[in-house]
């Protein structure tokens, strides 16, 4: 099976926070993230693009509505 992109949405938890390489979060770069989460990994592992759209302190429902305005 062919990948395009590995999307991943999510809190702090599938941001990386509590990882060494993941940098501050910030207004300019919301969506900055560390390269050792598991998506990122998976999607190294398959050689395709990784979009992380997690933001520190978000709940279900941003998470909800993120994957839904996602969803083609």
């Amino acid at each position: 099976m062919h990948y395009e992109k590995v999307l991943a949405i999510g809190d702090s938890f599938t941001r990386g926070d509590e990882l060494s390489d993941c940098p501050p979060q910030s207004t300019t770069n919301p969506f900055a993230h560390s390269k050792q989460t598991w998506p990122a990994l998976i999607a190294d592992a398959l050689e395709v693009e990784y979009d992380c759209r997690s933001q520190g302190g978000r709940g279900n429902q941003w998470i909800s509505n993120m994957v839904n305005s996602h969803i083609k």
